[in-house]
């Protein structure tokens, strides 16, 4: 198919998604309070920091995991009654982008590697 080779492909994507990684750590070592501070009456933002605030980095992360997991599929926090949906529409578009850019990177390089991988094989 190409003359380069899969493996020099899947350093790169590897590379970046270290890169990601950091930047997602940073995100989540430095705007996790911020974010959690704009969802003011969202259930599920005081329940991951009683779960999770003793946690340190890792916590943060979690924290921010759940965060972007509910703006982007809010309706699922809403049936449980963990999301108010006002709160997630109100939610500063910088922040938004902040927030959702390094994991949606590291979800779509995660799938890049698995496809190298998959038609490597065959």
């Amino acid at each position: 198919m190409t003359d380069v080779d899969p493996g020099l492909i899947a350093t790169i994507i590897i590379l970046f998604a270290v890169i990601t990684v950091c930047i997602s750590f940073y995100v989540a070592h430095a705007y996790t309070e911020k974010f959690e501070h704009c969802l003011p009456s969202c259930k599920f933002v005081e329940q991951n920091k009683e779960v999770f605030s003793s946690a340190g980095l890792l916590g943060k992360i979690m924290r921010c995991n759940m965060i972007y997991f509910y703006l982007w599929m809010p309706s699922v926090g809403e049936k449980r009654g963990l999301v108010d949906v006002k709160d997630i529409e109100c939610f500063p578009v910088k922040f938004r982008y902040l927030l959702t850019i390094p994991w949606t990177v590291q979800i779509i390089l995660l799938i890049a590697l698995v496809l190298l991988i998959q038609s490597s094989a065959t």
